[in-house]
């Protein structure tokens, strides 16, 4: 359970971390660039924001693996870390950086991640023991807990858990299902 916590805590900063410097990133942009941006209409927002709901996703990719499927932004791409279970542990990263995936007291440049928790975790467990403010919420008909803006831990079965954790989680999250 501490392990869990601790990653937790670590995909948590390192998200924090992360959408500090691409807001930094976005500030030192020059005004000779943003003429184009603006010039190209998008229905999504800015990578390095909080959606505020009213973005479209029709033109997201879409993830899927052997349990659910949902859709990102067409500007990030995904990749396992090769030390954890394939399907099980994503993270996405910008297009554009090389992906550098978070490992213990490392802090990588994801912008979203998920994982599966341990076998025997419950979202109640969970949410008794280390978040007892946590908002309950359901995600694709299943039981859930809300961190914060940009954490989620979801109920896959009656003894395992999600962690998901990023930008446009709101967004990604409404368009989340499982497939079994």
């Amino acid at each position: 359970m501490i392990i869990l916590a601790l990653i937790t805590l670590g995909v948590a900063l390192t998200l924090y971390f992360n959408t500090t410097l691409l807001k930094n990133i976005k500030n030192k942009s020059t005004p000779s660039s943003e003429p184009s941006v603006q010039a190209q209409p998008s229905p999504i927002s800015d990578a390095g924001r909080e959606p505020n709901g009213s973005a479209e996703t029709a033109n997201w990719k879409i993830y899927e693996n052997k349990y659910f499927v949902f859709k990102y932004p067409p500007n990030w791409f995904y990749e396992s870390p090769s030390w954890l279970p394939q399907e099980e542990n994503v993270s996405f990263f910008m297009e554009g950086t090389k992906a550098d995936h978070s490992d213990g007291d490392h802090k990588g440049n994801e912008v979203f991640i998920f994982g599966f928790g341990a076998q025997g975790d419950t979202v109640d467990k969970i949410r008794k023991d280390y978040y007892p403010n946590a908002k309950e919420i359901t995600v694709a008909s299943r039981k859930a807990i809300k961190i914060s803006e940009s954490h989620v831990i979801i109920s896959i079965s009656s003894d395992r858990i999600m962690n998901i954790s990023g930008q446009n989680l709101s967004q990604i999250l409404a368009t989340f299902r499982f497939l079994d």
